[in-house]
Order: structure tokens, then sequence, then C-alpha cells
């Protein structure tokens, strides 16, 4: 069995609120709307040429949220990069 792990910018597959579960609907008259989304549809293409086969998934779907957890990570090699800008000041 294969996984596949996709990470989209919210923006590219039109959220306008991913934690309150909400898309973005441009509208005509250049203005902006939002509706509600329940699951985003996904369909896998395999194969090519006349070889192509598309598989139709349930969707991705989600529980709403309101609170964004993170954790800062220092990355090798941000030292130089703090040299190179001239602060010289240690990171820690």
């Amino acid at each position: 069995m294969w996984a596949i792990t996709l990470r989209l910018p919210c923006e590219l597959v039109g959220m306008a609120g991913p934690s309150s579960k909400r898309g973005l609907v441009p509208h005509a008259d250049g203005t902006a709307g939002t509706v509600p989304v329940n699951r985003i549809g996904l369909v896998v293409e395999t194969g090519t040429g006349a070889g192509t086969t598309q598989l139709e998934t349930t969707g991705i779907g989600w529980e709403p949220w309101q609170r964004v957890y993170y954790r800062e990570r220092v990355k090798a090699g941000v030292q130089q990069l703090v040299y190179a800008f001239g602060r010289g000041a240690a990171v820690r």
C-alpha cells in the first residue's frame, strides 16, 4: 500500500478560513465572499496516455479549530545567515 502526503497552502485550494472551514468565492464584480466547506474533492490519476486511470476518493476533510499550535525550529546554518546580515548576535 502506498501513502502520499500533500502539503498545500490553504490559498492554493481556495480556502479563506481553514480553521472555520470557509472557502473563498470570487464574484464577477471583483468582490469576494465565503461559503462553508465540508470536504475538498480529490481525484488521483495514474498511468499515461490511453492507460490513464482515475481514482475517485472521498476527498479531504478535517475538524474545525480555533487555536493554532506551533513550535519554533531554528534550522542548521542560521548562524551564518545572522553573521551575513551583520548582526553578529548568537541565535539560541
